[in-house]
């Protein structure tokens, strides 16, 4: 359905609202929100203005997409720009172009609509589904391999949770269900990214895997929605009974149910690792490891710009030399939600 640009920012703020129900919660191992007021407006400041550049010279919003590759990418990114914009008291009307223009490369990284509104993360076309039923080899599941695909999910999702906090788009893309389409009854596809966090966490061992993949075609009473932050909520049915079959692989080459076998202790080494990493550290470390994984997180547009992607020593110290802000440890209510919610754009 075509929407026009205040269609499509109405759309953008009732997102947040059904994320943000979702997952504001004290969370592990600081609230982002009583720590991002040390960096956010920084990163938007440098975001904006390397996206500015690049456009400037002449850099495409399909080459942009195609630098940050995953939708979700993009799309959790664009709140933290508009608080930014918002510190810095950029007009409206210019924060809206921005906001607009993120949103157009999400949606040229997804077949389907950028807001999620039906409860489907459509990335892939009706062709592309067909090119990958004639590219993988699906095996059939039964019950001891439905389990084992299911632990490997939630080992890899606390894998990736670990290693870059909350900034689950980085290190995840869950996309579909596509149902009944290319000989597929009800797919979800669960693409877990960056795998490899040496940016991050240099002297832990990671798995050697830049990305892992696991396509799932479940019976159609599984009944899954995916919102426009890319969180998974189930309504009906069971991962592990209604697992009709599934691909998995790891940088494109096919992995067997039994091979997850020999994955699962490293998984849980490194996810013990961090903990006891973090458990050590006092709450600005942990912001400073924040502080990285925003710029991580913009990185695509460091590399076409061929420069360093790395926190500024300004950021750092104003890290070394801030205060936690207390007031958003708690969680907020719908009302400050919704309120919050009114003021975007």
């Amino acid at each position: 359905m075509y929407m026009n640009d205040r269609q499509r920012l109405s759309a953008y703020r009732e997102s947040l609202r059904v994320a943000w129900a979702y997952t504001d919660y004290n969370d592990w191992p600081v609230k982002y929100n009583a720590v991002m007021h040390l960096f956010a407006k920084d990163f938007s400041r440098e975001f904006i203005s390397d996206l500015t550049e690049l456009l400037e010279r002449g850099v495409t919003v399909g080459q942009l997409a195609a630098a940050f590759s995953n939708p979700a990418r993009i799309y959790r990114i664009i709140n933290t720009v508009i608080y930014g914009m918002k510190q810095d008291r950029v007009p409206l009307v210019k924060q809206r172009k921005y906001v607009l223009l993120l949103l157009d490369i999400v949606k040229e990284m997804k077949y389907g609509s950028e807001f999620n509104e039906s409860g489907q993360n459509i990335i892939l076309s009706p062709d592309q589904l067909e090119r990958l039923t004639e590219r993988l080899e699906f095996e059939a599941a039964d019950p001891e391999a439905s389990r084992k695909i299911q632990r490997f999910c939630g080992l890899i999702w606390a894998y990736t949770e670990a290693s870059f906090f909350r900034a689950h788009d980085l290190t995840k893309e869950l996309h579909g269900p596509y149902r009944k389409q290319a000989g597929f009854s009800n797919l979800i596809v669960r693409q877990y990214l960056n795998l490899n966090a040496k940016d991050i966490w240099k002297d832990i061992r990671m798995l050697p895997f830049g990305s892992i993949t696991v396509y799932a075609d479940y019976s159609e009473s599984l009944e899954v929605s995916i919102d426009a932050y890319n969180h998974l909520y189930l309504h009906k049915g069971n991962y592990i009974n209604d697992l009709m079959k599934y691909h998995v692989e790891a940088d494109g080459a096919m992995l067997r149910a039994e091979e997850l076998d020999s994955l699962f202790p490293l998984i849980t080494d490194t996810i013990e690792s961090v903990h006891r990493r973090v458990a050590d550290m006092d709450w600005r470390e942990i912001a400073k490891i924040y502080a990285q994984i925003y710029w991580y997180r913009k990185k695509p547009l460091k590399d076409l710009l061929d420069r360093d992607w790395k926190v500024p020593e300004t950021v750092i110290r104003n890290i070394e030399h801030g205060e936690m802000n207390s007031k958003f440890l708690g969680c907020m209510s719908k009302e400050e939600i919704d309120m919050l919610v009114s003021t975007i754009i």
